[in-house]
Order: structure tokens, then C-alpha cells, then sequence
């Protein structure tokens, strides 16, 4: 693993490979009961993984795709023991992409995929504490990209579902609330084909309130 790590310094093309191995070396870890041998080199990987990403030379390739790839399935596929640093990267990976889709420079393909690896933070959402800054992530996202938002909601709008229908956790269920009009907000009258739904939801709050 280390020597693996250590050559995540090189060229592009030979670090796109590397990333490719990780990912599926993370992919073995999946099931893996705890104490897991991954668990120790977790916060280095994640490291690793974010340098390359922030790399000058990151955008005119597939290295930040495949980076954001890679990182996706390492979180995915971690469990319950690397879960304060989840929590703790939670921030810093909402910052990267919030950049990724402020900077106009990069490729609309590359800003696509990058919300897209976005959801692999609620597969690892441990508790209501998580759940409840994946939810303020998406709020702050809706407002960088704008009306932009919408090809992105038919597959947020599931998290988004969830955290209103969790009334029993008052605070994700607020938050929730507030990050639906954050979203209504930014994107104005593409928002009406949810409409429904979201009203539902939020009339089924106030009856358990």
C-alpha cells in the first residue's frame, strides 16, 4: 500500500492507473468484518486521493474523474471504524466540489461527475449528525450551480424524501425543510414537477409534529 501511495506522485496516465487499482482494492474491502486491514490505511488513502484531485495538471485528463471515482468507492466501501474521518472529510470534499462547479474551466463533464460522486457521502451517513451536513451540502451546492440544479434532482430528490420523512430526528428533518427551499429558490419553476411530492412530505410533518 505504501509503495502504491507513494507512486501516486507520478504522471498523469500512470496515476489514472493506479487510482483504478485502489479503487478496486477498496472494492475487495467491501465486506470485509471489522477490525478490517483497510481501516489503518483509510486517512492516507483519502489524502492521497484528495492531492491528486487539487493537482494542476488534474483537469487536462481524466485523473480528477478518476480520482473522484476512486474516492467514491473507497467511502462507499469503508465501514464503521473510519467513520469520524468520514465525518471529518465530509467538509472538505463539499468544499472541492463546490469549487469543481464554480470554476467555469473545467469540462461540463468533469462537474457532472463530481455531484454525482457527491452521493457516495450518504451511503457512509452513520447517524443523524452526517445526514444532517450531507443535507446542508446539498443546500449549498443547489446554490453555487443555480437552475443548473435540476438535471442533478432526480436522483437527490430520494435523500431529500428521506430526510423529510424522518420527523423523529428533529434536526435533519428542519434542515431538510430548509434545504428543499434553498432548492426551490434556485431553481424557480423547475422545481414544479416536485412539487407535489415535496408538499406531501411537508404536510405529513406538520401532522406528526
Amino acid at each position: 500500500m505504501r509503495v502504491l501511495l507513494q507512486s501516486m506522485k507520478n504522471a498523469t496516465n500512470v496515476v489514472e492507473k493506479n487510482c483504478g487499482a485502489l479503487y478496486w482494492l477498496a472494492h475487495g474491502y467491501k465486506n470485509v468484518n471489522t477490525p478490517s486491514p483497510w481501516s489503518e490505511h483509510f486517512q492516507n488513502i483519502v489524502e492521497s486521493l484528495l492531492n491528486i484531485i487539487r493537482r494542476e495538471d488534474a483537469g487536462s485528463s481524466r485523473l480528477r474523474t478518476a480520482a473522484y471515482d476512486t474516492l467514491n468507492e473507497v467511502v462507499r466501501c469503508s465501514n464503521d471504524e473510519v467513520a469520524k474521518i468520514v465525518f471529518d472529510l465530509l467538509e472538505v470534499v463539499i468544499n472541492e466540489l463546490k469549487s469543481t462547479l464554480e470554476v467555469r474551466i473545467l469540462s461540463s463533464d468533469t462537474r457532472e461527475r463530481s455531484i454525482t460522486n457527491y452521493k457516495a457521502f450518504f451511503a457512509v451517513a452513520y447517524n443523524a449528525t452526517v445526514h444532517e451536513e450531507a443535507m446542508l451540502a446539498i443546500g449549498a451546492l443547489a446554490h453555487a450551480s443555480g437552475p443548473n440544479f435540476a438535471k442533478y434532482m432526480q436522483n437527490i430528490y430520494t435523500h431529500l424524501e428521506v430526510g423529510l420523512q424522518n420527523f423523529e430526528e428533529y434536526p435533519v428533518c428542519a434542515v431538510t425543510v430548509g434545504v428543499v427551499g434553498d432548492i426551490c429558490r434556485a431553481l424557480e419553476d423547475k422545481v414544479l414537477s416536485y412539487s407535489d411530492e415535496i408538499m406531501t412530505q411537508l404536510l405529513n410533518d406538520l401532522s406528526n409534529n
